[in-house]
């Protein structure tokens, strides 16, 4: 790829020969996972991070630290835009950037016998998910569903915040229900919700007890025992981070806050920029952007009207291209 041109396309071996599509794509998003991999998981034995990344956890990284091409935001043609590995490991770094797996230990774990209508499903012939259906052959068949709800929490540090989280089905055992058909995909739910600083995460996902011939009993894609559900968190630790001379932003801070009406945020920017404040709830949606835009560097300061927010705590981003730095905020 020519860094220099950023047009995404290769010379190659200077014969005038421009290189595009996914077969050029996969290899060079191939290499960054690997590099994130070996950056972060147990092959590294002198890494710190509390857990190993799951597919789920790379391809958020990748998708949300991609630089943008023409036209802006996600397409079919570009989808994300360029990967960057340089953006994905920088926001993977420990001990500013970590991410936290939750899924293995659930301070709670219920089991729930739903009633279906005529108490009987179709299992269909999926090939991309048959290893969850058993083997047991298309057909309907008299059935029971359970419905397994399972709690998580996690304390942070008083300095630390959630900026983002997301489901791992590469770590989930259960599958959903699409009314009378079953393709054993694999499936769960989950809300977050963050009190002071305890994290607290419940989810659920279903399994089904399939009636055989000649009363026997097979169970999709496992028993409720066996269930698993899985959520990983992206978390930043205030205390940890850096002023960089290279940084978009440098010395960003709020106040009042906690705050009922207004914030006051001041900053200092080191070139300039087009960009933009969002303030993010704990579920991760969006729920005030503000851009900004300057033609000097130097001391700024904005102010964001707060009063429509709901008490709770939240996370204020400022992000200019791929980069993004987040401050915590509490509205009372």
């Amino acid at each position: 790829m020519q860094n220099n041109s950023n047009t995404g396309y290769s010379d190659f071996n200077g014969s005038g020969v421009r290189m595009n599509g996914t077969s050029f794509a996969s290899p060079l998003v191939a290499g960054v996972v690997g590099l994130l991999y070996s950056e972060h998981n147990t092959q590294n034995t002198n890494h710190t991070y509390p857990n190993n990344l799951s597919p789920e956890d790379v391809e958020h990284f990748l998708q949300s630290f991609a630089t943008d091409v023409d036209p802006p935001e996600y397409d079919e043609e570009t989808g994300f835009g360029r990967v960057n590995a340089e953006a994905s490991l920088r926001r993977l770094s420990m001990p500013e950037y970590y991410v936290k797996h939750l899924g293995d230990s659930p301070v709670s774990s219920t089991e729930t016998l739903l009633p279906i209508p005529n108490q009987s499903i179709y299992i269909s012939n999926n090939l991309m998910w048959a290893y969850n259906t058993n083997g047991i052959p298309p057909a309907t068949y008299p059935a029971d569903r359970y419905e397994v709800n399972q709690t998580f929490t996690y304390n942070l540090s008083p300095t630390e915040s959630v900026l983002d989280h997301w489901a791992r089905n590469s770590s989930t055992e259960g599958v959903k229900w699409d009314g009378s058909v079953v393709n054993g995909a694999t499936w769960m739910n989950y809300n977050l919700n963050l009190n002071q600083n305890m994290v607290t995460v419940t989810a659920k996902t279903f399994c089904w007890k399939v009636e055989l011939d000649n009363n026997q009993f097979q169970w999709i894609p496992a028993p409720p025992s066996e269930l698993k559900t899985a959520v990983s968190l992206y978390i930043k630790d205030s205390q940890f981070s850096s002023i960089d001379e290279n940084d978009i932003v440098n010395e960003l801070s709020i106040y009042p806050n906690p705050s009922n009406n207004h914030i006051t945020i001041n900053y200092v920017l080191s070139k300039s920029i087009i960009s933009k404040f969002e303030i993010v709830d704990v579920l991760g949606n969006v729920v005030i952007s503000k851009p900004v835009a300057s033609k000097n560097k130097g001391n700024k300061s904005i102010t964001i009207d707060i009063h429509v927010l709901a008490k709770g705590v939240y996370v204020c981003n400022f992000i200019s291209g791929n980069e993004i730095t987040s401050k915590r905020i509490i509205k009372q």
